[in-house]
């Protein structure tokens, strides 16, 4: 109930008025506007959420992207490409991503290539370090099993003082191209 009274004079007399309204209905319209509103903001709420997701979802698309290819490429993917195009910050960084992956497969490719030839050179080193070796060993094992003159002895003994020259260059041209020998040039 809604009670309403005034206090008036009329020809010096005092009198009050009191009337009173049942406002049962406008307190239930009331509720029901409030429940509508609040129903109809947390539809509008749901929806702008939704709606900015799904846009921040598509803004962030491209840092998705680059943050995969990011991680191919530490597991040593070089092939990846991210896009690069239009001109905004986000096509820069990717522009450079895809240059630096690049760059980075271009090293590796020279490295394998560097590793090839080491790998050859010691293979051949290690061949031509063998023939003398083999003379020399087989030249030591004939003076200490077999009896030979004198002149035959000591030509056997200068074959493997040059086969220990040989070596002995060998030794020095291995040292220079692996760079821990320098000539003085």
């Amino acid at each position: 109930l809604l009670l309403y009274s005034s206090c008036n004079n009329y020809a010096d007399i005092k009198y009050q008025v009191v009337t009173y309204k049942d406002i049962t209905n406008v307190q239930k319209q009331s509720m029901d506007l409030l429940y509508q509103a609040g129903g109809f903001t947390l539809f509008l709420v749901l929806a702008v959420g939704f709606i900015l997701f799904l846009s921040l979802r598509k803004v962030m698309a491209p840092l998705t992207r680059l943050r995969e290819a990011a991680a191919s490429v530490a597991n040593g993917n070089y092939e990846v490409v991210v896009p690069s195009e239009g001109k905004t910050e986000l096509a820069q960084v990717g522009e450079s991503f895809n240059l630096m992956t690049g760059k980075v497969k271009e090293q590796i490719e020279k490295l394998s290539a560097v590793n090839r030839t080491q790998r050859q050179l010691l293979g051949s080193l290690a061949h031509e370090l063998k023939t003398p070796m083999t003379a020399i060993i087989g030249y030591a094992d004939t003076l200490l099993t077999v009896r030979l003159s004198p002149e035959r002895q000591e030509k056997a003994l200068a074959y493997i003082g040059n086969e220990c020259r040989r070596l002995s260059r060998l030794s020095v041209k291995m040292l220079e191209l692996t760079g821990l020998y320098e000539t003085g040039e």
